[in-house]
């Protein structure tokens, strides 16, 4: 089954995720593990963080310069809120 689709994404200051889905569920992902290495390492930059917005229609989040956390990761991943 695929995850529902998010209809909003909120960036934390403290490099969390707030996601909202269409079923209505509010959840809270923590981005921090995945900030490493060159590429994905650009999300440490608070400013650059805080640019999150949605990609293909809702089924991710994505930021300027390509980086992209995996829906299912972002679902399962996160806490209800």
């Amino acid at each position: 089954m695929l995850n529902p689709k998010i209809v909003a994404v909120e960036p934390q200051s403290d490099f969390g995720l707030l996601l909202v889905y269409e079923t209505g569920e509010r959840r809270r992902y923590d981005a921090r593990p995945c900030i490493y290495g060159d590429f994905m390492g650009e999300l440490a930059d608070p400013d650059y963080f805080s640019q999150a917005r949605l990609f293909m229609d809702g089924w991710s989040v994505c930021w300027p310069n390509g980086q992209d956390i995996d829906p299912c990761v972002l679902y399962r991943e996160s806490v209800a809120v």
